[in-house]
């Protein structure tokens, strides 16, 4: 398996910065889809700014970690401070760096970090849940995974625990279905918000989030990755490296260890496998790898912008 050479600014370290948190949303985009003019993140020099999708720089690079774009908003960090804020679509800060860590805005509030703790902010930067979470990620449908003690759990836009804090590990929840490893010693299983916990079922080594086509990636004992439906029927017979969870109609996967591209829910290559890593789809474009160079491609896979890490 290839591994990723330790510079600055990694693919990695860009992917989890780009795309802190999959939507998750499936829907196949129209042919031929309309581009979005949401900006997008490079690195020059060390430093993050954002262009449009014909290249054109239009926040210059100047923070040393910053998100992506989500309803308007992007996380960054100030130089000099450390802090993390939130800036708008010319760069301009619009809410204060105040905060240790910051995610993606999503329905209306982003999670933040202050003092060891996470919480959630709305658009004026006000507190909508307090810090209190040793972890948590975006709301998806109003719902959205939290840890505390230890333990993984699913909460709504109150704060309140729907699931209380009992997993090992968890996904993402879409349309109810979620899944999860209950305990370190126990394989991951498949459960649903509105029905009582299943006494048997399917499991598998890794199951990956469910998507809202009712479709997650899962990894087989022989260490295959295939696509299973809510009932754990295989969609897609275990064959890929790797893969992840779907978005706008298309999940990254990865061929015999060595490159990667896009398939269909059927698990057709819509885009071949060319790349050395390949991340999900968000607003029409997804970040991709390829020796040193590191480029953006649109859903028909033709390059939008490239730049050096």
């Amino acid at each position: 398996m290839k591994t990723q050479p330790a510079l600055a600014f990694s693919f990695t370290r860009l992917l989890r910065a780009s795309m802190a948190c999959c939507l998750l949303m499936a829907g196949t985009l129209e042919q031929p889809f309309a581009q979005s003019a949401t900006p997008l993140l490079f690195v020059e020099q060390g430093k993050i700014g954002y262009k449009d999708v014909s290249g054109k720089t239009i926040i210059a690079p100047q923070f040393g970690m910053a998100g992506r774009f989500s309803e308007g908003l992007a996380n960054a960090q100030m130089t000099g401070t450390g802090k993390f804020g939130f800036i708008g679509l010319k760069g301009e800060w619009k809410i204060k760096a105040d905060f240790d860590a910051a995610g993606d805005f999503s329905e209306g509030m982003a999670r933040v970090q202050q003092q060891g703790k996470w919480g959630y902010i709305d658009k004026t930067g006000q507190w909508k849940i307090s810090p209190q979470f040793q972890l948590c990620y975006e709301f998806v449908q109003g719902f959205a995974i939290a840890q505390k003690a230890g333990k993984w759990g699913i909460i709504d836009k109150k704060g309140s625990w729907v699931l209380a804090p009992s997993f090992y590990d968890i996904s993402t929840p879409a349309n109810g279905w979620y899944s999860a490893k209950p305990t370190l010693s126990e394989p991951w299983k498949i459960f649903n918000m509105r029905q009582p916990p299943p006494a048997a079922g399917f499991s598998a080594s890794k199951i990956k989030a469910f998507s809202t086509n009712g479709l997650a990636p899962a990894r087989d004992a022989q260490d295959k990755w295939g696509i299973i439906d809510t009932t754990g029927a295989w969609v897609v017979a275990p064959q890929f490296s790797n893969l992840e969870p779907f978005a706008e109609g298309m999940a990254a996967a990865e061929k015999d260890f060595s490159s990667w591209g896009y398939i269909d829910s059927k698990g057709q290559w819509k885009i071949a496998p060319a790349y050395d890593r390949a991340g999900t789809f968000w607003k029409a474009a997804a970040l991709v790898e390829k020796g040193n160079s590191i480029s953006y491609i649109n859903p028909n896979g033709q390059l939008l912008f490239s730049f050096s890490r």
